[in-house]
């Protein structure tokens, strides 16, 4: 990932045909390690909003259970807890619904 941000700082900011951008995807995968590199180019990168639904890395991290990454995005990266998707949902709204109790504890 690092190479790839060096070689082209602005492919951040690419999106897929879903409207996703590498920090969705990243978050989506629990992939924490990539995330970082990509915030460093743009601090308010963390709290980007994308694909249909437009949620933030923190919400699709959540959604899919990666508690690490979450832990990392809200601790290290300060990604913002209460920020809401285009349904009113936030990060805590995913990890009650989908039954992730301990991101839930953790988000409150």
């Amino acid at each position: 990932m690092k190479l790839i941000i060096q070689e082209d700082e602005e492919s951040i900011y690419y999106k897929d045909s879903h409207g996703y951008y590498p920090i969705h995807l990243a978050a989506k995968m629990g992939y924490y390690d990539c995330i970082k590199p990509m915030t460093k180019v743009d601090r308010k990168y963390v709290d980007a909003v994308g694909g249909f639904n437009k949620m933030s890395a923190l919400m699709y991290a959540t959604a899919y259970g990666h508690f690490d990454t979450v832990k990392n995005l809200v601790v290290n990266l300060r990604a913002k807890v209460n920020l809401v998707d285009k349904h009113g949902r936030s990060a805590l709204t995913y990890a009650v619904r989908n039954g992730h109790l301990k991101i839930a504890a953790f988000l409150l």
